[in-house]
């Protein structure tokens, strides 16, 4: 019986194909050169792997994997083999993972999310520094939040990381579309992507803020904060 796999460049046997990067992106929305543009990427700034497997629980619809992080565990369940292995092939690049499957508005919305990682990341001489703050504050979370989550949310998107990369999102949403289609998905489970946030993005002081946050004591303040509004979200990625 004739083997089912593919020998590609890379010397590697894949069963689902040889990954093609062109491919890949055409799965993306229309507009997807236009979001890139915005963020002021090139194609090589970042690769992108769209998928349309539904993720398993808890785990978030769209990511950034900075360079030196493997895509490993349930993450990487959704891609196909081919993605799987290119991701991890340009492990000292940017990397997004973005699940397709849903209304473009939010897909757009979320790659403009991610895209202002990237834009953070390459914003100062070595992100590994910078992304080693940024998971102090996530372990922060932990010590603070613990099992009762409730209005912990509130508290990840005022991080200076997330709130830049969600006024990002909306900044190019007021762009493409209409008034009342951003008021409509404001008011969705997304609905942080559409809302004017507490600033606009400033890449250049966003390392500065992110330190006062981690030394202000202002994240514990918040989540006892937070824990009190009965409809704040859960922490989430999106």
């Amino acid at each position: 019986m004739a083997s089912a796999y593919i020998i590609c460049a890379n010397h590697l046997a894949i069963r689902d194909g040889c990954f093609d990067n062109a491919m890949e992106l055409s799965r993306l929305p229309a507009v997807w050169e236009e979001v890139r543009d915005d963020a002021a990427l090139g194609d090589s700034d970042v690769r992108v792997y769209p998928y349309e497997a539904t993720p398993p629980a808890g785990v978030p619809t769209a990511a950034f994997f900075a360079p030196g992080v493997d895509v490993v565990g349930e993450e990487a369940r959704s891609l196909s083999s081919s993605q799987w292995i290119d991701a991890n092939a340009h492990v000292n690049q940017p990397r997004i993972l973005v699940h397709i499957a849903g209304d473009e508005e939010i897909i757009v919305a979320k790659l403009r999310h991610e895209l202002e990682h990237v834009v953070q990341w390459l914003s100062v001489p070595d992100g590994h520094d910078l992304f080693t703050i940024y998971d102090s504050v996530l372990v922060a979370f932990g010590s603070f939040v613990g099992a009762d989550a409730r209005g912990s949310g509130v508290l990840y998107n005022v991080v200076p990381f997330e709130a830049d990369a969600n006024a990002a999102a909306y900044a190019l949403t007021r762009k493409l579309l209409s008034v009342s289609d951003i008021e409509r998905l404001a008011r969705s489970e997304h609905g942080v992507l559409f809302r004017r946030g507490p600033w606009d993005p400033d890449v250049r002081s966003v390392a500065q803020r992110l330190r006062r946050v981690v030394g202000s004591g202002a994240i514990g303040r918040v989540s006892a904060s937070a824990r009190q509004c009965e409809s704040a979200l859960w922490i989430r990625h999106w």
